[in-house]
């Protein structure tokens, strides 16, 4: 006999439609209740076995209170930011260009289709190492367009000598949305 309130795995019932015949479905599904609310999820395996595993792996999540369920297996980075993005645009908050900005570099590097539970740590810092990298290389690019040594010409006030080219607009231009 099996535990009170936790969730079973069961293989659906149909009928098919040509012959009406009754028949079971080949794969097998779980079902778990979480603050009084019903889950059912296709477990993908024909193995009742692997179905018990994702039960009580789901039950587990729900006991540490991490958030379980289909939906939130189904959550990309592009919902992510977006609910971000909707969250900033409600408080009125003044960096919402700047969000809007970063986002794009994010749905650049992860792809905004990616599932919120593929971003894991790892991929963060490989991240940051790319945009840490990328500043690194328009700093290279400036100094050697001539930008570094226009603001080391600078005089102290603030006046170019020998350069036409405003260096501190340059580099704002090439950092601009790193990290």
């Amino acid at each position: 006999m099996r535990s009170r309130g936790m969730g079973y795995v069961f293989q659906p019932k149909y009928r098919d439609q040509r012959t009406l015949e009754r028949k079971t479905a080949e794969t097998w599904w779980i079902s778990y209740s979480i603050h009084g609310k019903r889950h059912r999820e296709n477990a993908h395996s024909t193995k009742e076995g692997d179905a018990t595993k994702l039960l009580k792996l789901r039950l587990g999540q729900a006991a540490i209170g991490v958030p379980v369920g289909p939906q939130v297996e189904r959550t990309t980075l592009d919902d992510i930011l977006k609910m971000v993005e909707v969250d900033y645009a409600a408080n009125g908050r003044k960096s919402l260009a700047r969000v809007k900005h970063a986002a794009a570099h994010l749905k650049e590097f992860f792809d905004a289709c990616a599932k919120a539970r593929v971003i894991t740590s790892d991929r963060i810092s490989a991240y940051q190492a790319d945009r840490l990298e990328q500043r690194e290389a328009c700093h290279r690019e400036l100094r050697i367009g001539g930008v570094e040594t226009g603001v080391q010409a600078r005089g102290s006030r603030g006046k170019s000598r020998g350069t036409s080219r405003d260096p501190d607009a340059a580099r704002r231009e090439c950092t601009q949305g790193l990290l």
